[in-house]
Parts: structure tokens; C-alpha cells; sequence
């Protein structure tokens, strides 16, 4: 298992270049868990996991087989003065929409019962329905304690209490500051997330190795490598890959992961505002990607179409959620051996890459009975000393790599809120991810025409935000 302090030494080698990913079969991915510790499920309505899509990334690792984790990071799980003793016996009800048993974080979960005697009850909910599903809980005083933000914030605010109530010891340095200080809303805190977790999300580039190699394609990891990994090489790629047949396509994308390569997005978060992202450089980013759309080189402008066509074998490049580093990930159907990777590229040769990612985090859900045991929960569930990384990942190049490419630090990340804006504001998502299919002249008058949209989504954001006492 790769400890954590090789996750953070990670963030030192992120300036090494990275070579494609060596052909490597898929780990196996089965558990050792015993029998004797039962985790109890509350199902709702639907499918309770996440479609094949992967659409928000959800991840996951096996359970170490040191369950307890390090000694160091046992000193201290919670604030001085709060004994896990006390709360033997108690249950925990963690509200997701994937199995743990099915999953890598189930024995994680197992291990947890076993070393504090606390109970996890864990409620599924589709992940399409969560928000409602927990609203509509609170309201009836079914509360779950713990709740999982993946790609809805602002949005998850509305069912979160303040995380002090956890009493986390949140100066502790495992504790992820930019994710904590990211989603305090006036001046309280919401959401969790630990430093070298598992479960962390930024966006990344993917390339059919196989196709590539054997077409002498040069390919994104030999760009990188290179130091010439940019737009307009990896337009070359997509071109070259088009060129083999009309059943060949050069790319799909997710347009937010793209766009925030550059620094742009539809939305910004400062200071602890939302603002109209849409500025000269995502106009000329839309602009790009419309050009591409246009001409055939790029099909598919979202995660879920990400998923649904990369796998197939006849895609150059894709962009999407380091989700698809996973044995249980997107790409989960193909063969690891064929899955190149590597870092998005820049805009041009003077330009820096930004990294780019959803909101992932833990939170205390409103009305939850047992808030303390579900901080001793979180510090325990989200420490990846707790989980066997080796089982987790399509090969041993892709974990060395998901380790390097989540461990940039948070703060500078450029993250990206279409979904659950769209969402909290009513307004259509899709409209404005299939911006692209407009005709490349017409995209700066589209783009213009939504301002309007924008800026009261914007204002009905940040009223929402100012809601929240």
C-alpha cells in the first residue's frame, strides 16, 4: 500500500514528465472481508449505484490489509477530549448511491465496525435522486448522518449542517484546507476531504494506446513527454486518428474539464461568490471545441457520452474524471493494457495548465442523531492509509498516476459548477454543454445571448449561498 506521505511526495514529482502507461493487466479486484460484521442496507427506490456512465466519478480502494491504518494517523482521529468509547454501540447512517459490498471501500466500512464498534447503516439512494430523497428525509426526521458531495455544490448545502458538530479536529494534516475553506459558506464549514484520499477527483486526458501505437500516432503521453503537449497537438492526434476511417472518430471530452484546463468556466467560485466565468479565453476555448465538433473530430461533450464512447475502441482521445483510472471506473469494460494517460494539455506553448475538478467532500447531513460517531467515520473512511490502493486501479501506472495528478493543491484548482447550478436554478444543463454544436462563427453570439441566463443564475447562486445562516 502507498502510504501517505508518498502521496503527498507525489505533489513534488508532478513536475516529472510521465511516460505512457506500460501494458498491465487488471488487478484482481475481490476482498478478504470477513463474514462476521454485517453492514446493514436501506434501499430506496431505483438503482442505488451509479450508471455505467460513471457520470460523477464516484471511486473507490480496496481495504488495507492493516485496516487500522498507521499509528501516527491513529493519535489523532478527532478533537481532544472526545473518546470513541462512548460511542460503542451507536450506529452511523452514510448515505450513498454505491454498494460498499460491491465495491472497494466496503471492507473499509467492515474494518471501521470492528475497530470502534460503531454500527454503519448504509442508505442507497439512487444518484439521480439523492438530494430530493434526503431532503424529504429531513423533513420526516429520517435523517442520515453522513452525506457525499460529488459534483453538487452549491446544491448539498441545502441538506448540511455545519461540520463542527462532527468535532473534527480540522487543523489535523490530513485534513484537505482547500476543499474545507472552498465550501464555507458565511464563514461555517460544510465539507471534508482528506489529503491523498482515494476517492478525489480532477480531470485528466486518456488516449487509445493501442490504436495509436499501432498506427505510429504519436501519442499524448509522447507530447507530454516531450514538452509539446498542447491544443494544437492534440488537435494532430485527433486528426490522425480520424484519418484511419469513417468508423474512427479523434475525441470525445467532457467540455467543463476542458474548458478548465484554461482557467475558464460557465461559473466561478471567489471569495465566496459565484461570477460569470464566461470570459475572452472561454470564448475562444468554445470556439475551438466547435471547430472540432464541426469538422468530425469530436463526438460526445459530456462525461456520460465520454463513457459511453471512449470504451468502444474507435476514439482517439477522451477528457474526463481520473474516475476512469479505476478497476471499477469508467473505462472498466476495456482492456488496461490498450488505456493510455497523461495530463491535459496546454493552450499553447506559453500558457500553464490548470487543473481541473468537481467538488468532491463528506458532510453532516441536517437532523443527524449521531453527528460525533459519523466525524469518527469520515476521518476513518476518507484516510487512505485505510485502503489497499494496489487492488483499486487498472494497473500499477495508473494508481502511481492518479496519486500524482490528485495531489496538486486544491486551492488552485479550477472547478466547475454547471450541474448543480443548472440544477438549484432550474435551468437545462445540456443547453449549455452542447454549446459547441453551434457553427464556430455563431458561438460568440450564442455565448452572448445566455448572458443574461447566466448572470440570474448567478444571482439566484449567491442568494441561495446568502440563505444559508
Amino acid at each position: 500500500m502507498i502510504k501517505r506521505n508518498a502521496r503527498i511526495a507525489a505533489l513534488l514529482m508532478a513536475v516529472l514528465m510521465l511516460s505512457s502507461a506500460a501494458a498491465c493487466g487488471k488487478k484482481d479486484t475481490s476482498s478478504d472481508s470477513s463474514d462476521d460484521v454485517e453492514i446493514e442496507y436501506v434501499y430506496q427506490s431505483g438503482t442505488a449505484s451509479g450508471d455505467a456512465s460513471g457520470a460523477e466519478g464516484t471511486a473507490g480502494g480496496d481495504a488495507s490489509k492493516n485496516s487500522s491504518g498507521s499509528s501516527k494517523n491513529n493519535a489523532k482521529t478527532i478533537n481532544d477530549g472526545i473518546n470513541p468509547e462512548d460511542y460503542r454501540g451507536t450506529t452511523v447512517r452514510y448515505a450513498t448511491w454505491r454498494d460498499p459490498k460491491l465495491y472497494e471501500d466496503g471492507p473499509v466500512v467492515e474494518a471501521f465496525q470492528k475497530k470502534y464498534g460503531i454500527k454503519v447503516q448504509v442508505d442507497l439512494i439512487p444518484q439521480t435522486e439523492y438530494l430530493p430523497t434526503l431532503t424529504s428525509r429531513i423533513a420526516s426526521g429520517d435523517a442520515s448522518d453522513v452525506v457525499f458531495c460529488t459534483d453538487k455544490f452549491p446544491e448539498i448545502i441545502s441538506v448540511t449542517q455545519p461540520i463542527d458538530a462532527a468535532k473534527l479536529n480540522l487543523n489535523e494534516s490530513i485534513w484537505d484546507q482547500g476543499t474545507i475553506n472552498l465550501t464555507a459558506v458565511n464563514g461555517k464549514k460544510y465539507l471534508v476531504n482528506t489529503v491523498g484520499n482515494i476517492w478525489n477527483e480532477v480531470d485528466c486526458l486518456y488516449f487509445n494506446k493501442k490504436l495509436l501505437e499501432e498506427n505510429n500516432i504519436t501519442t499524448p503521453a509522447e507530447y507530454y513527454a516531450a514538452g509539446k503537449w498542447t491544443f494544437d497537438a492534440m488537435t494532430k492526434v485527433m486528426q490522425e486518428v480520424s484519418a484511419l476511417g469513417s468508423q474512427y472518430v479523434g475525441g470525445c471530452i467532457n467540455l467543463e474539464g476542458l474548458l478548465g484546463s484554461t482557467g475558464s468556466a460557465f461559473y466561478k467560485f471567489e471569495n465566496g461568490q459565484f461570477k460569470n466565468g464566461t470570459d475572452s479565453k472561454f470564448n475562444d476555448v468554445m470556439r475551438y471545441v466547435s471547430t472540432n465538433v464541426k469538422n468530425g473530430l469530436i463526438k460526445g461533450l459530456t462525461v456520460t457520452e465520454v463513457a459511453t464512447n471512449f470504451p468502444t475502441g474507435k476514439y482517439g482521445i477522451a477528457i474526463t474524471h481520473a474516475f476512469g483510472l479505476k478497476s471499477t471506473g469508467a473505462f472498466r469494460k476495456m482492456n488496461p493494457s490498450d488505456i493510455g494517460f497523461t495530463y491535459l494539455p496546454a493552450w499553447d506553448a506559453n500558457s500553464k495548465v490548470q487543473t481541473t475538478s468537481i467538488v468532491r467532500g463528506w458532510g453532516l447531513c441536517i437532523g443527524a442523531k449521531n453527528p460525533v460517531a459519523a466525524g469518527i467515520f469520515m476521518r476513518y473512511y476518507t484516510d487512505v492509509d485505510n485502503y489497499n490502493t494496489s487492488s483499486a486501479f487498472l494497473n500499477s501506472e495508473a494508481e502511481s498516476f492518479f496519486f500524482k495528478l490528485t495531489a496538486a493543491d486544491t486551492t488552485n484548482r479550477t472547478y466547475y459548477f454547471l450541474t448543480s447550478i443548472s440544477s438549484l436554478t432550474g435551468s437545462t444543463a445540456l443547453d449549455y454543454f452542447y454549446l459547441p454544436k453551434e457553427d464556430p462563427n455563431q458561438v460568440a453570439t450564442k455565448i452572448a445571448s445566455l448572458q443574461n441566463s447566466i448572470n440570474a443564475n448567478v444571482a439566484k447562486a449567491n442568494e441561495f449561498l446568502k440563505s444559508k445562516k
